[in-house]
């Protein structure tokens, strides 16, 4: 365990980070499967909106590179057709 002060928040500040970021990630592998699960293509329509949404909320929190959430978008995009 840490000894001093600093170490003891980092740690916390750490946690918590992780959770947040976890979440995130969890969103957007959720989104794959909810856009799969739909069954009319105007509902896939509105969930790759919404993935589209996450997925650029994800960029700007800095959880995933923009590189990688525009690939995302691509997946999501070739999932409608």
């Amino acid at each position: 365990m840490p000894s001093h002060k600093s170490y003891k928040k980092s740690i916390l500040k750490n946690e918590i980070r992780m959770k947040r970021n976890k979440a995130h990630k969890t969103r957007v592998k959720n989104i794959f499967k909810a856009v799969e699960n739909a069954e009319t293509a105007e509902q896939k329509a509105e969930l790759i909106n919404q993935g589209y949404q996450i997925i650029d909320r994800a960029c700007a929190y800095h959880i995933m590179k923009k590189n990688k959430a525009s690939r995302k978008k691509s997946q999501l995009a070739k999932l409608l057709s």
